[in-house]
């Protein structure tokens, strides 16, 4: 039952800077370690950790509720089975 919720936000967020966004942040912390001298690359965990991973996450939950909240306005959530104060 899980894996339908899964596979429809999947396809709610299809064409969208989400999913992108979800390779690209880690991606860009690789490349910073990558070209990187070996000093910076010992410090490269606390780019992930204290700037880049709380950015994305924050990024990427807006990005999700304006999507839920501008085009379907709530109707995927609103027709949920269960009680509104569950979800």
């Amino acid at each position: 039952m899980e894996m339908a919720y899964i596979q429809a936000e999947n396809l709610k967020h299809k064409r969208t800077f989400t999913k992108t966004l979800i390779v690209l942040a880690p991606f860009v912390t690789a490349l910073m370690n990558f070209f990187a001298p070996l000093w910076f690359q010992l410090n490269s965990y606390n780019w992930w950790y204290i700037l880049l991973y709380p950015g994305f996450l924050t990024l990427t939950c807006a990005l999700i509720e304006q999507r839920d909240n501008g085009k379907l306005k709530y109707r995927a959530v609103a027709s949920l089975p269960v009680s509104q104060n569950k979800v």
